[in-house]
């Protein structure tokens, strides 16, 4: 193997400017470029008041969506969704909020009877959607309750050697005190997939322990979790509890990722090293690299969260293999990638503060091949463009790391055909992109219940800027913090939207800026921001646009589907009883009714007409499908949340009382199962709880219960049986079977309306409503009933409610020139309830939020202040300060005092 010959290039710092931008005419990939730049367009995060919760909380947050590439708030996106979701990948609630200047803010409010478990949330918008779910900000959430459910478990999974059932899963059960639950019964079932259920029941011994064997579940791609339930009755209540199972598999997972794309012969590499165990967790590992002859040519540790590097200088006469011992001291092996026998080695040193350091190696026999390009860009967006000349064999470049946007760079060698040769992904810190906070009028202890007054001074590059920030202050002797894993907007918008896969720890690489800091940040890009080139991207089209706001979309066709230019459009809600808007169609029939802002659920009813008036047309409206639940890998799933929150369950637990009795907060009642002999039902029981009769709930000439309908094939059906008394079927139409006499002397049947959950429909065909989604029909045809609703019904009226959570869709209730539908508004937001102490008052505060405020506003000289009272609670208080300005600077303080 010959001896490289190195030289240096000409250019040993470079200084950036305007020229040297890479233009479309100088390279065929800037219009390649220009699509990833628009490929995604947002990035949100979410600033929580807490790291974990209770049922009976509320989750408060605010949240920053921010342009992709360069954090400035977004101007595309208004609406916001926030979901909640369970360990069984289920969505909980949902969240819609109005975005503006790139914030908004709102809550969840978690009912007590929330289920123990690992939770998360999911933010994102329209547009997000449009480059899948791994740009969406998530975070685990632990959220424990003791109001209504009072087991605790303490669980361990060990491996029982080869048999069938070689897992042991021993469940240990205490109650809130931490004493066993011995000598109580069990009903327990083990979900190992979606089919495979095995289920029985058992005593708990003297240590209030159960043992339940079953298979090691196997790895799926789909979304169910593996998981053991578990339930007991006590006193005639019965309580549950449901435990993630945990892998007990000690093997190893291994990947060996070349820097800049591919081993070379002859070119010395590193190569990052990313070890995982069966969790996803990374394990930290000694291993070595052997040739295919068996010589050891280099040995490896992984050192921090299963990462590391090791480097070689690779023989393309030659395979390698990495060897390492997992926990049991089984040798694990791992084939490296084939080595090219010539190519190029882009390589990264950015361990200094100052500077990155760029190296472009090339092999002997591709020398003067024609000028090389090394761009560098963010997330699409050109930074800078330099040549690099083919005439030796290495190249260097240091760029300074002020002349860089902080985040991912990614680095990329394209040859003189613009077809991309090497890559690497190296992360900066910028100092310039930080909002200094300096924090003044705090002291550093304070009584309970005394006002706390924080001045904040913002400013960047020493000059005051303008930002929105949110703070929260916690009691951090009760709600324990994890610095390194709770949601940080540093974390979020750097490094959890611009990386793969799970990463362990993110904030820690944010909490000090030094050596051992960067080379652990550098071996996360060496692994995770990994990627194998590829610059030929087949081009998409945009399903989802940007909501500016709450939108109304649809198409006016005829009935044989043709479009109706200039249709005159009436949107109505019928529960506000008036008109909102009207508009016209255009020639293709389509019409919107934009930046409509109503909060909750709404029905409404859209009415088209032709210009000359003619209402026989058919009213189609644009559904925008939800997001589905996608399972994302929680690797730190806790098996036992009450007991890991057991403090946290039992502080809150006294503010959780205290707000019951004061009355801001409801308790759930949890009834006993008991029999009742002898009772009449009457018309109000069997008419839907959440009945609109405007006459009150069962007031009616007769109920039909979504039992007494059973199986019948149509409403329509049941009518033609006689089952309900005064009503008809005519064609699929319910008429009254009291004949009128028209205007000119005959006689008629009238078609009864149909109301459907509170929307009033004239000539509505009863095929158009699933009998299975129906849970009550009230019967209207007594006049003194039909009074209430004045003249906007017929001779009688169908009150019809749904199933609740189940239901119907409202786009599939139409009737020539009109449609029913529902739309879902914001969500109502919620103010933090912060009391004033300025007159002494002794009922006792046991707040675990002391603060929350998510809309603090500096002025124009960087100046703003807050203040609030201290609860009772006595020791450290954390306060956490987040935020960003109108240029995509980005805040995060955290300061603390003593309650004494």
């Amino acid at each position: 193997m010959k001896k490289l010959f190195y030289t240096l290039s000409a250019v040993a710092l470079l200084i950036f400017n305007c020229a040297t931008l890479l233009s479309a005419q100088k390279l065929a990939t800037s219009e390649t470029l220009k699509t990833a730049a628009n490929s995604v367009k947002e990035k949100v995060h979410l600033h929580l008041d807490k790291p974990y919760y209770a049922a009976g909380d509320h989750i408060w947050l605010k949240a920053y969506v921010v342009e992709y590439a360069f954090h400035k708030p977004s101007s595309n996106s208004g609406v916001l969704y926030v979901d909640l979701i369970n360990e069984r990948q289920q969505l909980v609630r949902q969240l819609k909020l109005p975005v503006k200047g790139g914030t908004t803010w709102g809550n969840f409010n978690l009912p007590d009877t929330l289920s123990t478990g690992n939770y998360r949330l999911r933010a994102y918008t329209q547009l997000m959607r449009n480059s899948g779910s791994s740009y969406f900000y998530q975070q685990q959430l632990k959220i424990g309750n003791i109001l209504t459910n009072k087991l605790f478990t303490q669980t361990s999974f060990i491996k029982e050697g080869t048999a069938a059932k070689n897992v042991l899963a021993n469940i240990k059960v205490l109650d809130k005190d931490g004493k066993p639950q011995q000598g109580t019964k069990f009903t327990y079932k083990i979900y190992l997939d979606e089919k495979k259920v095995s289920e029985g029941s058992a005593v708990a011994n003297n240590s209030g322990e159960i043992g339940l064997s079953f298979e090691e579940p196997k790895p799926t791609s789909s979304n169910f979790a593996p998981y053991i339930s578990i339930s007991t009755v006590s006193n005639g209540f019965t309580a549950t509890k449901t435990i993630p199972i945990i892998s007990v598999s000690t093997a190893l997972d291994a990947q060996f990722l070349p820097e800049g794309g591919n081993l070379v012969n002859g070119l010395p590499c590193k190569i990052g090293v990313k070890v995982l165990n069966t969790r996803g967790l990374g394990e930290n590992v000694m291993g070595n690299i052997v040739d295919n002859e068996g010589n050891e040519i280099t040995t490896f540790e992984t050192t921090y969260l299963g990462m590391g590097n090791c480097v070689l200088t690779p023989d393309a006469s030659k395979t390698y293999i990495a060897k390492i011992k997992d926990s049991n001291g089984n040798l694990n092996s791992f084939t490296l990638p084939k080595v090219l026998q010539s190519g190029y080695q882009l390589t990264a040193n950015a361990l200094d503060s100052a500077k990155i350091d760029l190296k472009v190696l090339i092999s002997e026999a591709i020398l003067n091949s024609g000028e090389l390009r090394l761009i560098a860009q963010r997330l699409g967006n050109v930074l800078f463009e330099i040549p690099v000349s083919t005439q030796r064999q290495i190249s260097t470049v240091s760029i300074p790391r002020t002349r860089l946007p902080s985040g991912t760079i990614q680095l990329t060698l394209f040859n003189d055909k613009g077809i991309a040769v090497s890559e690497r992904i190296v992360f900066n810190y910028n100092p310039i992109t930080t909002i200094n906070l300096v924090a003044s009028g705090l002291k550093s202890s304070y009584g309970s219940k005394e006002l706390v007054e924080v001045n904040i001074l913002a400013s960047n590059e020493n000059q005051p800027t303008l930002g929105s920030f949110s703070v929260t202050v916690t009691n951090a002797t009760t709600v324990a913090s994890n610095e390194d894993t709770e949601s940080n907007i540093w974390a979020s918008f750097l490094l959890k939207a611009e990386t793969s896969g799970f990463i362990e720890k993110p904030n820690a690489y944010f909490s000090v800026n030094n050596l051992v800091s960067r080379e652990r940040l550098d071996n996360l890009m060496l692994t995770q921001a990994w990627r194998k080139l590829d610059w030929v991207s087949p081009a998409t089209t945009a399903e989802y646009v940007a909501e500016t706001g709450i939108t109304i979309r649809g198409t006016v066709t005829t009935m044989s589907k043709k479009p109706v230019a200039k249709a005159n459009v009436t949107l109505l809600f019928p529960n506000n009883k008036m008109v909102i808007a009207s508009t016209e169609a255009d020639e293709n029939g389509f019409f919107k009714f934009e930046n409509i802002y109503l909060e909750d659920e709404n029905k409404f009813i859209i009415q088209a007409a032709t210009p000359e008036g003619k209402k026989n047309l058919d009213v189609i409206l644009e559904k925008v499908k939800p997001e589905a639940i996608d399972r994302l890998l929680q690797p730190n799933i806790e098996k036992d949340v009450n007991l890991s929150l057991l403090g946290y369950l039992n502080a809150n637990n006294h503010y959780l009382e205290q707000q019951m009795r004061a009355g801001f907060l409801e308790r759930t009642n949890l009834l006993k199962t008991v029999e009742v002999l002898g009772k009449k039902i009457t018309n109000e029981d069997k008419a839907a709880p959440h009945s609109s009769n405007y006459n009150g709930r069962g007031r009616a000439d007769q109920v039909v219960t979504g039992e007494d309908l059973g199986f019948i094939p149509s409403l329509s059906d049941y009518i033609k049986q006689g089952r309900i008394r005064g009503v008809l079927d005519s064609a699929g139409y319910a008429i009254n079977s009291r004949s009128r006499m028209s205007e000119d002397g005959s006689m008629y049947h009238p078609v009864l309306s149909v109301a459907i959950d509170g929307i009033i429909i004239q000539n509505f065909l009863l095929e158009n409503i699933p009998v299975s989604d129906i849970e009550s029909i009230e019967v209207l045809v007594n006049p003194a009933l039909l009074t209430a609703y004045g003249t906007t019904v017929n001779d009688g009226l169908l009150v019809v409610s749904t199933k609740r959570g189940k239901g119907l869709s409202y786009a599939d209730i139409r009737t020539p020139g009109l449609v029913a539908s529902k739309l879902i508004g914001y969500t109502p937001a919620k103010q933090f309830y912060s009391p004033k102490y300025d007159v002494k008052k002794d009922e006792p505060d046991q707040r675990t939020t002391t603060y929350w405020n998510p809309q603090i506003v500096t002025d124009s000289k960087g100046n703003t202040s807050f203040s609030f009272y201290n609860a009772d609670n006595k020791g450290l208080h954390r306060i956490v300060i987040e935020g960003i300005d109108a240029e995509g600077n980005l805040a995060r303080r955290v300061l603390t005092y003593e309650v004494k």
